[in-house]
């Protein structure tokens, strides 16, 4: 055992109900769910039962990091038909794993607070060796999370969505700890990264940005062209966050989602360029592959140019701020898809370009004779690519970019 300890010297043992529940079923003939139903329109019942909906109750603001298309509210898993009976909990007790995006905010600050959660997100104590380990404080979230799934569960969880700091992606370890004691391993068909314009390197002061899955620590905007790791073991010894993704189990499919402001659309699109070309070894001679069939992704998004912050109200407060329950603030955002389209082709005037214009040419006024304050919008430019596992044929592969790229089996 490592020296570092970082959690309780032996995690508990985690066993799989199912087993247990399997003896003495009753097999429910006098139900119409199990005696008239088909299984095939059963299992629909059931995932549609345990799929993630929106709560709510549960918020989110504008003014909030963690507001964006399709995060309005918090989501919510309800489990519900899982405690009905013995019979409808082995037919679906792996579909809430399976089915649903399970998201974490690899920063606390950037994130909904803890008590949206349940206690398997919340942060547990760590041992003052959590500083040496890096990233290690970041990643506690979704380590607790694998931690309280048994292996069975571990190896039907569907997808795995991280919004990332750049700083934080650039230092993420998905590989087992010093202390093998500490954690379980973690698995997913599906692996997500989402960064927001706020999450990259300096994004308050306008740099330029810079992205390379290889590259150890912060990558700049010219030292994006440094020449890819050419077998497996260069990519470990490189370091950078692109290796860590075949510490994930049974990962087939990765998607990188990139977001800035549209006035930095074209250092965007230098990024793709390049990300088109880049090649993720995986575990059992297999390896990730830009997709170009799935092509790029984009859209477009707008909100208030208002100051971001983390905080949401209480229950109590929100209930109070209106009487039907509602939030003061407007639903501001909108998504557009523009793939395929020319720059500027959707949202070139905004709302308040709009009550600007009016208000040059005389036209704007209200009823009370106060001159309405224009309020000005954020647009957003996002991009989505997709890379699919691939087996290792074990030949020299060439890359997009012509460079030869070997992929060297790991000892094991």
């Amino acid at each position: 055992m490592s020296q570092f300890v970082l959690s309780s010297p032996q995690l508990p043992p985690r066993e799989s109900l199912a087993p247990r529940l399997g003896e003495n079923v009753h097999p429910q003939h006098q139900s119409a769910l199990f005696n008239a139903i088909p299984a095939e329109v059963r299992n629909r019942i059931f995932s549609i039962a345990l799929t993630a909906y929106d709560d709510k109750s549960k918020r989110y603001q504008p003014r909030n990091w963690f507001y964006r298309p399709d995060w309005h509210f918090h989501r919510k898993i309800s489990t519900t038909v899982l405690r009905t009976c013995k019979r409808i909990y082995l037919e679906s007790h792996l579909l809430p794993l399976a089915l649903n995006s399970h998201t974490f905010w690899v920063r606390a600050d950037r994130g909904p607070p803890s008590h949206y959660f349940a206690s398997a997100y919340k942060t547990p104590h760590l041992s003052d060796y959590d500083s040496f380990l890096g990233s290690w404080r970041s990643c506690e979230n979704f380590r607790a999370f694998f931690n309280n799934l048994t292996a069975e569960q571990r190896g039907a969880v569907g997808e795995l969505h991280f919004f990332f700091q750049q700083s934080e992606l650039e230092r993420v370890r998905f590989s087992p700890p010093l202390d093998p004691d500490s954690c379980r391993p973690i698995a997913a068909k599906r692996l997500k990264v989402t960064m927001r314009h706020q999450d990259w390197h300096w994004w308050d002061y306008n740099e330029k940005l810079g992205l390379c899955p290889w590259r150890r620590g912060r990558t700049e905007w010219n030292q994006m062209d440094t020449p890819m790791p050419r077998t497996r073991m260069e990519w470990l010894s490189s370091r950078g966050w692109g290796a860590q993704l075949q510490y994930i189990q049974g990962l087939e499919e990765f998607e990188l989602e990139l977001e800035t402001l549209i006035q930095k659309r074209e250092q965007m699109d230098g990024i793709v360029e390049r990300a088109k070309k880049w090649i993720f070894p995986l575990k059992e001679d297999k390896f990730l592959r830009w997709d170009d069939g799935a092509g790029i992704k984009e859209s477009r998004w707008e909100e208030d140019d208002v100051e971001l912050h983390g905080n949401v109200p209480s229950p109590n407060e929100a209930m109070a701020s209106s009487a039907d329950g509602a939030l003061p603030f407007a639903e501001n955002v909108a998504q557009l898809d523009i793939s395929g389209s020319a720059p500027g082709n959707a949202r070139d005037e905004t709302a308040s370009q709009s009550s600007i214009v009016a208000q040059g040419n005389g036209q704007a006024g209200s009823t009370s004779g106060q001159t309405p304050f224009p309020v000005a919008k954020r647009q957003y430019y996002v991009v989505s690519m997709v890379w699919r596992a691939r087996a290792n044929e074990r030949t020299e592969l060439q890359s997009d970019s012509g460079m030869a790229v070997k992929w060297t089996p790991m000892a094991r």
